[in-house]
């Protein structure tokens, strides 16, 4: 009996072509469900790769930056603050652009399906504090990305001068 069940499961789930409105909106709802769940996942990991990577380079920049440090130690450190920096860049970047096409995934199934607009681009701007949306969170975070990076590859550049001409 058992038997049975199974291959008419299996059977059901072969049959991917068939046009019962049911399975197609079983299809939608899974597809929708799965794209939301992959946005939400590169928004969290777009938002911690900076804080981690401020906390490494923080701790980076305190052996460089400690006076009692040898200067290899403090030269090393900051070149690698500066790799760590350029990493978290380019994962920023790439947790971002997953999730603007993950969120243009959205937007197309939600226009398909006729359902509420739930992932376009936000219009509603705050009157009580227009310059928080004077500038874009991500492009403010880079920012302070590349600085702090711009800063360890000087400071390493810096540290290598002193090393070499001693």
């Amino acid at each position: 009996m058992k038997n049975n069940e199974l291959n008419k499961e299996n059977e059901n789930l072969d049959n991917w072509g068939e046009t019962d409105e049911k399975a197609i909106y079983e299809k939608t709802r899974l597809a929708y469900d799965t794209l939301i769940a992959n946005r939400l996942s590169h928004d969290n990991l777009m938002w911690q790769t900076p804080l981690l990577c401020i906390t490494a380079q923080s701790f980076l920049y305190t052996i460089a930056l400690t006076s009692t440090n040898s200067i290899q130690a403090k030269t090393a450190s900051s070149f690698i603050a500066v790799i760590l920096g350029f990493a978290a860049i380019q994962l920023m970047s790439k947790h971002r652009s997953h999730e603007i096409s993950e969120s243009k995934k959205l937007e197309k199934l939600e226009t398909l399906n006729q359902l509420i607009k739930l992932h376009e681009k936000s219009s509603n701007k705050d009157k009580k504090f227009p310059y928080l949306n004077c500038i874009s969170s991500y492009r403010l975070w880079m920012f302070a990305l590349i600085f702090i990076t711009v800063f360890g590859l000087f400071s390493s550049l810096f540290f290598l001068r002193i090393w070499i001409c001693n």
